[in-house]
């Protein structure tokens, strides 16, 4: 079954890709267990949601594909002051390795 759906998923990823676009792939939940293989994909960028660490998910796939995240949206940006914000958005960049410039954050 992991052998279609990743063969049907990378031949999605070239056509994108071929018309120009980038791909970023979204992860829901705590996705560590699955890092690992997100770069074999071809996508540009993996999106980690909130429950995966940055620095857990760049020590995972390493510089092989640009990182997305990870400022919580449903409590930091939503409950937070401002104050609270940029300090959990400088941990992320602090932590995503920012001298990789592989890393977007969201």
């Amino acid at each position: 079954m992991r052998r279609v759906c990743v063969a049907w998923y990378k031949r999605g990823v070239k056509k994108i890709k071929e018309r120009g676009a980038y791909v970023i792939q979204h992860l829901c939940g705590d996705s560590k267990h699955i890092l690992g293989k997100q770069p074999e994909l071809g996508v540009h960028a993996v999106s980690i949601g909130q429950e995966t660490p940055v620095a857990d998910a760049r020590r995972i796939v390493g510089d092989k594909v640009a990182l997305c995240g990870n400022v919580s949206p449903t409590v930091t940006l939503l409950k937070k002051s401002p104050q609270d914000i940029m300090e959990e958005a400088k941990k992320c960049i602090e932590d995503a390795g920012l001298r990789r410039k592989r890393h977007l954050l969201t």
